[in-house]
């Protein structure tokens, strides 16, 4: 825990694969076979959470097929503030306001249908009405060597399924009535009305949209409720209710995307893209935006990337930029940090930015950056 400008290290009991903010200042940390710890006074004092002789995780948190480790305990906090905590085969869920170190009796059971594991990836929600979608495969197999397939779980019909079969890793949109969106396996998107499903893909609205060697990777819902996706090519697509629109590397004000970045809102809802520039969606049209211009800044090689944590507590927006730092921007003026005036280090080529380079909003406006390379942090008091 950083407080002010001291760290302090949590007790050694106190171990775990995730870490959840909660509400009420409480963390809750998850992790092990059936690891759950539960604080809210700043770290001083964790206590245990009984999730029940009910609950049996499977306990195995290695894959051995691709010998990568997982949490065996994994945290989802629904829209609804209902906590989540997803096994191999089996979840535990209660309200969070009834959460506490001794709420054994709170926490309800849900046990896998029957032959399948859970997939444990961003290919989930829960949704703003208390009910959990999620991705399962079958009983033995991994992500990398079977198809997933798409459930629903609702506490008054239980499991439910649709032919539809997802793409593993891509987070699930909620749209403003509720609507669920999912990206495809064999490209393209799917929509859910709350009664019956409907298939965006290249066979049924042109082969420009998503075609199978051209995955969906990342999406936002704008202010507007336009539905905008990413794809493994750079380009983005955008959904306004009736017609799809690609935008690619063709329209001289959008900034092409690195395979690094996704799209982000800003605190109006507008749509930012990066890549060797920046790019923002408003009024009906991209504008591009070269943020910072100095001697040492403009000779460099740069590429922008947004990330999911790219907007900022205070509504400021900040990019990592490949050699160059990170770039600020409040609304109104845009503020560079980099080599040049020592408050960063160099900071890696943008292939590799996403696994070395995390920010962190804090409260009052400012930002962690976390160097992965360097093993250090950093802090942005503003």
């Amino acid at each position: 825990r950083l407080d002010n400008n001291s760290w302090t290290q949590m007790p050694d009991q106190v171990t775990g694969d995730a870490l959840t903010a909660l509400s009420g200042a409480r963390l809750l940390v998850t992790g092990g076979t059936r690891m759950v710890w539960l604080t809210a006074d700043r770290g001083a004092n964790w206590q245990p959470i009984d999730l029940g002789a009910s609950f049996d995780p499977s306990g195995s948190t290695t894959n051995s097929a691709t010998n990568t480790s997982k949490p065996s305990l994994w945290p989802l906090i629904g829209q609804d503030g209902t906590i989540w905590l997803i096994s191999d085969t089996a979840i535990a869920v209660t309200a969070q306001q009834s959460l506490t170190a001794q709420s054994r009796a709170n926490w309800k059971t849900i046990d896998a249908p029957p032959g399948l594991v859970f997939v444990q990836s961003e290919s989930s929600l829960a949704a703003h009405d208390g009910s959990l979608w999620i991705t399962l495969n079958p009983t033995g197999k991994n992500t990398a060597n079977a198809l997933s397939t798409l459930w629903h779980y609702t506490f008054a019909n239980g499991w439910q399924t649709t032919a539809l079969i997802p793409r593993t890793g891509v987070r699930f949109l909620e749209d403003a009535k509720g609507g669920i969106w999912i990206a495809l396996a064999d490209g393209g998107a799917a929509h859910f009305d709350g009664v019956s499903w409907h298939s965006f893909t290249a066979n049924s609205i042109g082969d420009q949209f998503a075609a199978p060697d051209r995955g969906l990777e990342a999406g936002v819902i704008d202010a507007d409720n336009n539905v905008w996706w990413s794809d493994s090519d750079g380009s983005l697509h955008r959904y306004d209710g009736q017609n799809w629109i690609m935008y690619a590397v063709s329209d001289s004000a959008f900034a092409f995307m690195n395979a690094d970045s996704v799209p982000v809102l800003d605190s109006s809802g507008h749509v930012w893209v990066s890549g060797d520039y920046l790019s923002q969606f408003a009024n009906g049209g991209w504008r591009r935006i070269d943020p910072v211009h100095s001697a040492v800044f403009d000779t460099m090689h740069k590429t922008f990337v947004a990330s999911a944590r790219s907007l900022a507590r205070d509504g400021s927006l900040w990019f990592s930029v490949s050699s160059a730092g990170v770039v600020r921007y409040d609304g109104v003026h845009w503020t560079w940090f980099g080599p040049e005036n020592g408050a960063l280090p160099i900071l890696p080529n943008s292939g590799v930015h996403d696994a070395y380079i995390s920010l962190t909003s804090t409260r009052n406006g400012g930002m962690l950056l976390y160097h992965a390379i360097e093993h250090a942090t950093y802090r942005y008091t503003p």
